[in-house]
């Protein structure tokens, strides 16, 4: 127990490592001297390679016997007996028959597999045999079997199958059918041949490309539709089960013939040598899960879950909570953080205390900015304005003027609140812009949408509309003696409101616009440095009022001058 609190978190998990590390690199030691997945791998490429040599000294043995039935095609005897049977001696005709048919009974005895090798000759209507073959050396032909034999020059491959007899029949070409050689094939001795070539215990098949079987010892249907699917390009080694038993599969091609070959071997008799590897590779299993499950409950014992704890409360300072405090008891090294964290959590408490009470204070220092900011130039002018009317005799429009001004008056130097519904800054800047409107008598076409009704209680930072209209009235429509436009449209979408103030103005230059969207960034991190003029400080006032996600950006109106649009989030 002392030993436990004596120790540290990283050195426990040295101790960790070492109990899970010495026992797994014993065993990985054994593991990689064993290799096994290398050496099963090198059994069976070895078995591949030997079936597939095999399968290609069969192919080259077929290839053989082709070329020296083509050779004997071009023989100076077959040809007379092809083209001068009718000419030549009875004599000469029967010593040319012997000497083929020697020739012939050579190339059969070259080939243990092959039964018989016989040469139609079509003049003569016969067919000469190899020596030994059990119906004579020479048989009668008709016309019938001769348009047969011939017609099996469509065939894909060289080698025919017909009825249960395996043959190899070369044409000297394709418009001479005179003379045709047919080998024969032996499908027991063939059959002999490829289980005496196939490991032991094996099975083997010997099919065409088509899928059809030449010879097999394998009686399971099912087997042969499975094993006659692979291909020797993407199934050259694939596992099959028979008869409850596991086997690999071996295919090779030989495309001389146009055959595929199959040969099967028990995977008990193949991988025999590895079992002790299995053995193991399965104790190397066990005990490293055993170690891992140990490492695994040490580092949540001793790392996660005093991590957890700390992810927690950054969770909720993350939220605003910075009044959480994480207990300082348990492992000496997460109690120094525990009590760094709590020493910050508290630091960041004060300071974001403090900095919000100077962010309010600058929001209503600016607002009283706004304030005292009243246009000399409009106060006066709307008096004269008055003035003017009363001398008039425009009585009901003075009073409506007056009552304007009124409105307009209390609305500016109302102190009261910050926030206020954005109705109530709607109207303000309706009734604003209708004294103005007055004043540049026709000037001016002053153009209002309806305000939403879903945003009529939305609080927005007070004095955020009317100094928008009144820079649009003093530097854009200043000079402007007729059609003048400015026009306030509202863009309502999901959970937030865009308004849009815009006018038709010729004053703004593509500098003085460059100057101001240049000046509004500076001032995305509340620099204080920019002069703060009207359009700023609205700009500013709205960033603090919406934690920065209420936004106003700044450019030219399709209708010519500026554009402001301001985004606010419900």
């Amino acid at each position: 127990m002392t030993f436990k609190k004596t120790l540290n978190v990283f050195q426990r998990l040295i101790v960790l490592f070492l109990f899970m590390i010495l026992p797994v690199t014993v065993i990985s030691a054994l593991i990689i001297t064993s290799n096994r997945r290398s050496l099963e791998n090198q059994l069976l490429d070895s078995t591949y390679s030997s079936v597939s040599n095999f399968s290609s000294s069969f192919d080259k043995d077929i290839e053989l016997l082709a070329t020296s039935m083509k050779n004997l095609s071009v023989n100076s005897k077959v040809d007379k007996l092809c083209y001068q049977s009718e000419i030549i001696s009875k004599f000469e005709l029967s010593q040319n028959i012997n000497s083929v048919r020697e020739l012939i009974t050579q190339m059969k005895e070259t080939h243990s597999f092959i039964y018989n090798i016989k040469l139609y000759i079509h003049p003569l209507l016969r067919a000469y045999n190899a020596a030994g073959y059990e119906h004579g050396s020479v048989q009668v032909v008709s016309e019938e079997d001769y348009s047969s034999l011939i017609s099996l020059r469509s065939q894909c491959t060289p080698l025919v199958l017909r009825g249960n007899s395996l043959y190899l029949i070369y044409y000297a070409s394709i418009s001479d059918t005179r003379s045709i050689i047919e080998a024969e094939f032996d499908l027991r001795k063939l059959g002999n041949h490829f289980i005496e070539n196939a490991p032991e215990n094996s099975y083997y098949l010997y099919s065409f490309e088509d899928r059809n079987i030449i010879t097999s010892n394998i009686s399971d249907t099912a087997l042969l539709s499975q094993l006659t699917s692979f291909s020797p390009d993407t199934d050259a080694i694939r596992e099959v089960t028979y008869h409850d038993e596991i086997y690999y599969a071996f295919t090779t091609n030989l495309p001389v013939s146009g055959t595929n070959y199959t040969v099967l071997v028990p995977n008990r008799q193949l991988l025999e040598p590895l079992q002790v590897y299995t053995f193991i590779l399965t104790g190397y299993i066990l005990i490293s899960l055993i170690c891992i499950a140990f490492f695994l409950y040490g580092c949540n014992k001793i790392i996660h879950k005093p991590l957890k704890k700390l992810i927690f409360a950054f969770s909720a300072v993350e939220v605003g909570n910075f009044d959480v405090r994480i207990p300082t008891d348990g492992s000496e090294d997460f109690s120094y953080l525990y009590h760094h964290f709590n020493d910050m959590t508290e630091k960041l408490d004060e300071l974001i205390t403090q900095n919000y009470h100077q962010t309010l204070l600058l929001q209503k220092a600016e607002l009283k900015q706004l304030q005292s900011q009243i246009n000399p130039h409009f106060l006066y002018n709307s008096f004269f304005m008055l003035h003017r009317m009363i001398l008039s005799g425009m009585q009901e429009e003075s009073e409506n003027v007056s009552k304007m001004l009124g409105q307009y008056f209390k609305y500016i130097t109302y102190n009261h609140q910050d926030l206020i519904p954005l109705k109530s800054e709607y109207e303000h800047a309706k009734v604003y812009s209708t004294i103005q409107a007055l004043r540049f008598d026709g000037r001016i076409e002053v153009y209002f949408e309806s305000l939403p009704a879903a945003f009529d209680q939305l609080l927005v930072p007070k004095l955020i509309l009317q100094p928008l209209l009144e820079n649009a009235f003093s530097y854009g429509l200043e000079n402007k003696e007729n059609n003048g436009i400015l026009r306030v449209r509202f863009a309502p979408e999901e959970n937030k409101i865009k308004i849009i103030v815009e006018d038709n103005g010729n004053d703004l230059t593509d500098q003085t616009l460059s100057a101001i969207t240049k000046n509004m960034s500076e001032m995305n991190g509340l620099d204080t440095s920019t002069e703060i003029t009207a359009l700023f400080n609205i700009y500013r006032r709205i960033r603090i009022y919406s934690d920065k996600q209420s936004t106003m950006t700044v450019d030219r109106s399709e209708l010519g001058g500026m554009r402001v649009s301001i985004s606010l989030c419900l």
